[in-house]
């Protein structure tokens, strides 16, 4: 919810759009802690957190294509978001075909929120060159796309499993 009221404001009120964003972000992170800190985890609310991790990371970029950003890389890094979404509902066995990776999902998620913080603010409180702006999207879709990569390359055998080839 608080995505959809984030992408509804950013263009207009900067400073309620990066609160809003930022309670998003913190708010999946807690979630996720608390989830599995007191051992309260479903599979719905697995899924849900990650339609919401998802959405979110959809939204920003999104919001990054409507600030200028180069509409490749965007679409590398949304691709690699729906993709990943699509795939992890296939279970091969009892075992998802590509299961959470937390780490490394977190190294990837947390360049582009950030990268989206910056950019709310841009350029009214945050001046950065634009040249530089569209260096940083580059380098956040390849991260991705290099991040999908790996998962592709690595559960190859179970994919093709997956799909009987």
């Amino acid at each position: 919810m608080s995505a959809i009221i984030f992408i509804s404001v950013a263009l207009e009120y900067e400073i309620f759009a990066s609160i809003i964003f930022l309670y998003s972000c913190f708010s999946d992170i807690l979630d996720g802690f608390l989830a599995k800190y007191y051992k309260c985890t479903t599979e719905a609310g697995k899924f849900l957190d990650l339609f919401g991790d998802k959405f979110l990371t959809i939204i920003s970029i999104m919001f990054l294509s409507v600030k200028g950003m180069p509409i490749i890389p965007c679409t590398l890094i949304v691709l690699r978001e729906v993709f990943l979404l699509s795939m992890r509902n296939i279970k091969i066995s009892g075992e998802l075909l590509f299961p959470p990776q937390r780490i490394l999902g977190g190294l990837t998620v947390f360049p582009i929120w950030l990268f989206t913080f910056i950019m709310i603010l841009h350029p009214n409180y945050i001046k950065i060159d634009i040249s530089l702006l569209n260096i940083i999207t580059w380098l956040v879709a390849v991260l991705t796309t290099t991040n999908l990569l790996y998962k592709v390359i690595f559960n190859w055998e179970k994919i093709l499993n997956a799909f009987e080839i």
